[in-house]
């Protein structure tokens, strides 16, 4: 007898983009709106590690993380900025980007967030061992 396992898709938007909105509106129109994450860095240029992420989180993309959370998507992280090889930098600051990334999302959401997606798919076993903790 043959199984029959469910079969669950997902949708990833990856970038501050503000095209999202638009997107964010083709998949609610389809109700999709649960099985979707948008993957937001929260500033799109590299900052002082240490700094108060208050005083250069991007408006813009702070506005579009509450915006389609409020929307119903999931929003996960992606690092504070979205730096291209962060398993080439220190444990400092792998674990600044990771930590303030998941802290802030969920300041601004008001929701705990549980995804998290490597920049570019790059990574290392530190970062995943800093990843999995924060978020599990």
């Amino acid at each position: 007898m043959e199984s029959k396992q469910k079969k669950e898709i997902w949708i990833s938007v990856d970038d501050y983009n503000p095209l999202n909105y638009k997107i964010a509106d083709l998949i609610k129109k389809y109700g999709l709106e649960s099985r979707t994450i948008f993957f937001i860095d929260l500033c799109s240029t590299p900052k002082e590690i240490g700094s108060p992420a208050i005083e250069w989180i991007d408006k813009d993309n702070e506005k579009q993380i509450k915006d389609l959370s409020k929307m119903g998507f999931n929003v996960g992280g992606h690092n504070c900025w979205h730096d291209n090889d962060l398993k080439n930098k220190s444990y400092i600051e792998q674990n600044y980007q990771i930590q303030n990334c998941k802290f802030n999302i969920e300041r601004i959401t008001n929701r705990v967030i549980d995804w998290y997606a490597y920049n570019r798919g790059r990574f290392n076993d530190r970062i995943k061992v800093i990843a999995y903790r924060d978020w599990e």
